[in-house]
């Protein structure tokens, strides 16, 4: 096979097989059929897939400059892969927010759920559920072995994931409350497969807080050489660590001094702090309702995209459509976003979670919305996507450096937030601080097509 987009063909197959959580995110089937295989095994196999894949790449020829970024995206993300593999960061891969942990409950917010056919393969996600923890945490459990387990703070909160997962007010038992079609059969095995899949947390939560807990470490700190490697996978590049420290305490500095100038526009008689909690408390400056917030940030979507479109950003017409909605209860606890089916035909989508909550102070959620949503990871997302003449499959939908992607997701966003600081005088205020939340699900980048 010497032509490059057939191989980056030929590795979306092969991505999918061994992530199959990718495939629902990319559009390709409507459930996935099973869970990734997280076993040291599994990743023994999923290495020697890339390996694979990595010598039919390499040793192929390009032409165009299309073709050459095609064969440079797709062998660097390989050799990334497996250098991940080698170095066994999966044996310590748990944290707060985008680790394997959190996709065995994120994985059921694409699903489809509008036939009994759909239903079905979800309680047979739910039904293997317990078999693909205990293949985490036989990872994990290598990780003690070796000497280097992830922190005792990561550890701390997935385990009040866990318990959540595992509660009564679990979001698998909320996900199978939304079953209607009225077959009896399903139901009683829907729910069935919520008492098992929630029985599987409860295990599994019990190991991280019995086994894996003890073991954890107290620092957070993971030493030099071992944040550089981080670094490179986190940014796609590398950078001098010492200067970079050193040039983040100045934007620190200057964020600081420019937090105090903004809270004193609001009110000059107030500390920032008393302004945060103003902010905060102001019923005034908040939605009142789920209806009512989610109705608000559906708003400030529109609202930016008829602006910005055709001004400040070519937008396609195939992203000029953003779903904003509520996962269900009781799984991520920060708005996140999610991206197009490959053919458009799921639009892209910003999640906001809700826990119990009836007011939504705004200040800290209008530039969330322009980051998650749009003009921040959908235009970039949803850009990419559009462009399959130029781009290769894999590179479109599999390729996502989180210091890259998040950051240029904050850039165009921050600056049409800068437009609106006249905001935060009227009854609905833009945020004072940016939050920055990873999307579960890879995508590609603008940072990375303008190679």
């Amino acid at each position: 096979m010497s032509n490059i987009f057939a191989i980056s063909d030929l590795a979306v197959e092969r991505w999918v097989e061994i992530n199959p959580l990718d495939a629902v995110g990319a559009g390709f089937v409507r459930q996935p059929a099973r869970w990734p295989d997280y076993t040291p095994a599994g990743h023994d196999q999923a290495r020697a897939a890339y390996a694979e894949l990595l010598d039919t790449a390499a040793s192929c020829d390009t032409e165009t400059a299309d073709e050459a970024l095609a064969k440079l995206v797709l062998v660097d993300e390989l050799a990334s892969a497996i250098e991940e593999i080698d170095d066994q960061r999966y044996t310590w891969d748990l944290n707060n927010l985008a680790s394997p942990w959190q996709s065995f409950g994120l994985g059921f917010d694409l699903c489809e759920k509008e036939t009994d056919a759909d239903w079905e393969a979800i309680a047979h996600l739910l039904e293997t559920l317990p078999a693909a923890l205990d293949g985490f945490l036989q990872s994990l459990a290598l990780g003690i072995e070796l000497g280097f387990p992830p922190a005792k703070r990561q550890v701390a909160i997935a385990i009040e994931q866990g318990r959540n997962y595992e509660g009564e007010n679990s979001p698998l038992a909320a996900l199978v409350r939304d079953y209607d079609l009225g077959d009896p059969e399903i139901t009683a095995r829907l729910n069935a497969a919520a008492t098992t899949a929630r029985a599987g947390f409860a295990t599994a939560t019990d190991w991280l807080e019995q086994t894996l807990f003890p073991a954890a470490r107290d620092d957070d700190g993971v030493g030099e050489a071992r944040y550089a490697a981080e670094v490179k996978r986190f940014l796609g590049t590398e950078l001098d660590l010492r200067a970079t420290y050193d040039w983040a305490w100045t934007e620190i500095a200057s964020l600081t001094e420019r937090l105090t100038e903004l809270t004193r526009q609001i009110d000059s008689t107030k500390t920032t702090v008393e302004v945060m909690e103003l902010l905060k408390t102001d019923p005034s400056r908040a939605a009142h309702g789920v209806d009512d917030f989610l109705r608000t940030m559906q708003e400030r979507q529109q609202t930016a995209l008829e602006n910005l479109a055709g001004v400040h950003f070519d937008v396609p017409d195939a992203i000029r459509t953003i779903a904003v909605k509520a996962p269900p209860e009781g799984g991520a606890t920060a708005a996140y976003y999610t991206g197009p089916s490959a053919d458009f035909s799921r639009p892209g989508c910003v999640w906001y979670p809700i826990y119990g909550r009836t007011s939504f102070p705004l200040y800290d959620e209008v530039t969330t919305a322009y980051h998650e949503g749009f003009p921040g990871h959908h235009l970039q997302i949803g850009f990419a996507r559009t462009l399959s003449d130029r781009l290769s499959q894999f590179h479109q939908l599999f390729v996502w450096h989180p210091g890259s992607g998040e950051g240029w997701a904050s850039t165009p966003s921050a600056s049409w937030a800068s437009l609106a600081i006249s905001n935060f005088l009227t009854t609905r205020s833009v945020s004072l601080r940016h939050s920055y939340f990873a999307r579960a699900a890879p995508s590609s980048t603008l940072a990375s097509i303008l190679v």
